[in-house]
């Protein structure tokens, strides 16, 4: 990079080592791009040159179609994600979403008002890190070589606590997110 530039890598909620959103909130693509629009302004940037991968590649690309102030640019890689059931409307539908919530802090999706937050499921848990790396290779649509697998862990799974001296080992990603 040049000697001018900065760059951020971010995490999206229920993912690598960010929060989990709270219980009843979901994980929809809207929710994600207001995610990355909170980093740009976070870190103080107007706008920067968006780099994404697989399912952040449809955040980026509908960041940049509702915001187009914010992308500089955009540079996709293995883009995948839902398509959205009416594509005419997903824009106006996403930038109304995004000024909606811009305007109102405290979302709607953050707030559970009918009384106490449903339950997650349990995780699934293995009983050590070589039993999860063996996990994410064998279930991995693609070839993830033993060392993909390591890094893929290092910020997506954690030991269990108190199961010392051993530890069995668990995915720190909230279980929500497969709800795309």
């Amino acid at each position: 990079l040049p000697a001018h530039s900065s760059l951020a890598a971010i995490d999206f909620p229920g993912h690598g080592a960010s929060a989990h959103l709270p219980h009843p909130a979901t994980y929809d693509l809207a929710v994600l791009v207001k995610a990355a629009v909170l980093a740009l302004d976070g870190l103080g940037w107007p706008s920067a040159v968006v780099v994404a991968h697989s399912f952040g590649a449809t955040v980026a690309i509908m960041l940049a179609a509702a915001m187009p102030e914010r992308v500089d640019a955009l540079v996709l890689l293995d883009g995948v994600g839902p398509s959205p059931s009416n594509p005419h409307r997903i824009v106006s539908e996403l930038t109304e979403f995004l000024t909606r919530e811009a305007a109102d802090a405290a979302s709607a999706a953050q707030h559970n008002p009918g009384g106490p937050p449903p339950q997650p499921r349990s995780r699934k848990t293995f009983p050590s890190r070589s039993a999860l790396l063996s996990h994410l290779r064998a279930n991995h649509t693609g070839q993830l070589t033993a060392a993909g697998a390591a890094a893929i862990a290092s910020r997506g799974a954690h030991p269990v606590a108190g199961s010392r001296p051993d530890p069995a080992w668990t995915f720190t990603h909230d279980r929500r997110v497969k709800n795309f």
